[in-house]
């Protein structure tokens, strides 16, 4: 426990005879002694930046190059299940659950705070947190309109009642966008 190896792929990996692992670097820090690591999640754009979540409410982002810790995201619980901490796609914020079924959210770099403990309405742990793969999608029609309606349904067939209204006072310049489907 407590410790991060950093290995390298040697070989081929789609058939033939394999492929072979090798032990690059192996990261012990007295922060880790004797305590258990939950998960390990390289950031999406840095090549040497790791996110470890410990089981013993630590929350780290490890430059494994230096060997040190760069950031330390505080104020979430981990330590009775295996909560995964993640990066956003871009590598700007980091989230993870807690035991008690709250939401953090952190600034990646600075370790700043933004989201401390949002009820998800969760009566047990919140394990792990996904970023919409529409991400970027969403991204682009945010910036693209003025006035955009995200419903359930469609324009031609809204599924509820709510949608339905809105539909009906929709004008030009406003977009409609499907949520569902």
């Amino acid at each position: 426990a407590g410790v991060v190896k950093h290995w390298e792929v040697v070989g081929r990996l789609g058939g033939g005879s394999g492929a072979d692992l090798k032990l690059i670097s192996s990261i012990e820090k007295k922060e880790l002694r004797d305590v258990p690591i939950n998960s390990v999640t390289p950031h999406p754009t840095r090549r040497t930046r790791l996110l470890v979540q410990t089981r013993k409410n630590k929350l780290l982002a490890l430059d494994h190059r230096m060997q040190h810790f760069a950031t330390n995201y505080q104020g979430h619980r981990c330590s009775e299940f295996h909560i995964r901490a993640s990066y956003s796609p871009d590598g700007r914020f980091v989230v993870a659950g807690s035991d008690d079924g709250r939401f953090y959210a952190w600034a990646e770099e600075s370790g700043h705070l933004l989201v401390d403990g949002l009820a998800v309405g969760l009566s047990g742990p919140l394990l792990q947190i996904s970023w919409c793969p529409m991400h970027d999608a969403i991204d682009k029609v945010v910036k693209e309109n003025k006035i955009i309606l995200f419903m359930k349904g469609n324009k031609d067939f809204p599924q509820c009642g709510f949608s339905n209204t809105v539909t009906q006072v929709c004008t030009a310049g406003i977009q409609c966008v499907c949520t569902c489907r």
